[in-house]
């Protein structure tokens, strides 16, 4: 085999490939080749495309359990340039939730860590949301073990000290649980 193949001059028109300048691209076939326009394409229109990123950075976030968002905010920002701030304004609301689920779990540790009645360390943390901009999540009536029901019952009281008259509504199929 040789390494001076090239293709046969129809795939060379149809990738907008200029003969003799191999690995030029005109703009058109640029646009052509563009992914978040195929992906558009697919779903037939913009609105059905942000939606369903939409659900797709919902369960992404709910499965982020160190709350760390730098890589969805990058996304999110080129995402905004491509198809407008509007648009994209209830994916900015989830990832600004957990950026303060992160700030309002760290407030409700170091509250329980100084209080001396506290002989344990705080276990539970939670991704606090706003129910109007995410997602619909359904709740599943899930019965806890009292010893964890308690801890979601002391972090639900420190948050709503913090948040007052803001109350969590715990949707427990949603959590996750570490062993030791």
């Amino acid at each position: 085999p040789t390494f001076d193949w090239e293709p046969p001059p129809s795939i060379l028109k149809r990738r907008g490939v200029i003969t003799g300048q191999v690995g030029r691209v005109t703009s058109s076939s640029r646009r052509a080749g563009d992914i978040l326009s195929m992906l558009v394409g697919i779903y037939g229109s913009k609105d059905l495309f942000v939606n369903e990123y939409r659900i797709m950075l919902a369960d992404k976030l709910l499965g982020n359990t160190d709350f760390n968002t730098d890589k969805e905010v990058h996304n999110l920002e080129l995402l905004k340039l491509r198809f407008g701030e509007a648009s994209m304004r209830q994916c900015e609301v989830m990832i600004k939730d957990i950026d303060d689920s992160k700030r309002i779990h760290t407030n409700i540790h170091s509250t329980l860590e100084s209080n001396p009645k506290q002989s344990e360390p705080p276990v539970v943390d939670a991704a606090i949301v706003s129910h109007i901009f995410w997602p619909t999540l359904t709740s599943i009536p899930i019965k806890n073990h009292p010893r964890i029901q308690s801890k979601l019952d002391q972090f639900s009281i420190e948050y709503a000290k913090l948040k007052n008259p803001r109350r969590l509504v715990w949707m427990k199929q949603l959590g996750t649980v570490e062993l030791e």
